[in-house]
């Protein structure tokens, strides 16, 4: 069974779950994507300046929380470019990621009830 199938029959469980599957998926894709790109510049560019820019709005608003608090880490001479790879891109991209997980869960709807077996 492939993963596709295994979401489609995941979604089908709720009302709106093929709907939402498809809003969080993209989401969560878009955040992927981003996060590579941001990842790849922060890494390899030789101005590496406002390599996550894209990636922090598309994670808000939980990055801006998550940058706050990966602030208070970075060294006051200015990090590596691994350790900001490490303090930026990662806990920008988990944020996004759980944005995602929760756009699935607020979007979802409720459980499909079975039908009830008529006794005629």
């Amino acid at each position: 069974m492939t993963i596709f199938n295994r979401i489609r029959e995941h979604a089908s469980r709720y009302k709106r779950g093929h709907a939402a599957a498809a809003v969080s998926g993209a989401y969560a894709v878009l955040v992927l994507v981003n996060a590579a790109g941001s990842v790849t510049m922060g890494l390899f560019a030789d101005d590496p300046t406002f390599s996550g820019i894209w990636l922090l709005l598309v994670s808000a608003p939980s990055s801006f929380l998550i940058t706050g608090l990966t602030f208070f880490l970075i060294p006051d001479e200015g990090p590596s470019r691994a350790l900001g790879v490490v303090l930026f891109d990662l806990p920008c991209t988990a944020a996004g990621l759980l944005q995602a997980w929760l756009l699935w869960r607020i979007t979802q709807g409720p459980t499909k009830t079975a039908a009830a077996p008529s006794t005629t």
